[in-house]
């Protein structure tokens, strides 16, 4: 197993504590970073390509037959997760110097979401860019599991100081 030192970050901690905000002010001050947010825009979640800087649906706003997925009290469009999916896919390319995946939660771990591409962009990435970061976002409770699952043992958990150094 290659070492993910230095190459795989955690930011972790609990739901509504601003992870995506910090995240997304920081990627602000930076350059050549690639990947997703989802923040929270006018009470619902949207899909935050970070290169193109475009919010795109994500939530469910209004009745749809659109087909959809549900995960406690959020409906998702299943659309656009196989757009987060491309453009995670896309930004590999680009060989930047952060990828951001916001953020591995309870669909992940029931291989939805952002599966199966996430399983396979934490396990090629370095070959594919071996000059890019990666940094998760992963809510408190889920952390764990998550670690377990991804194999992600040697990642480096961090907190929200880290954003406010240069890296």
């Amino acid at each position: 197993m290659m070492d993910l030192k230095n190459k795989i970050y955690i930011y972790s901690d609990a739901i509504q504590t601003g992870k995506t905000t910090r995240v997304l002010a920081w990627v602000k001050g930076n350059q050549n970073i690639y990947g997703i947010l989802t923040p929270d825009v006018a009470g619902k979640r949207r899909l935050y390509n970070i290169a193109e800087t475009q919010l795109l649906p994500f939530e469910v706003e209004k009745k749809t037959t659109e087909p959809n997925i549900v995960i406690g009290d959020f409906t998702f469009l299943k659309s656009a997760f196989t757009k987060a999916q491309k453009i995670l896919e896309n930004s590999l390319m680009h060989q930047p110097k952060w990828l951001i995946i916001d953020e591995i939660g309870k669909l992940e771990m029931q291989n939805e979401g952002l599966e199966p591409r996430l399983s396979g962009i934490l396990n090629d990435f370095s070959a594919q860019s071996p000059k890019t970061k990666i940094l998760l976002i992963i809510r408190d409770t889920l952390l764990e599991a998550v670690i377990k699952k991804y194999h992600l043992q040697n990642a480096e958990v961090i907190d929200y100081r880290y954003f406010f150094i240069e890296n």
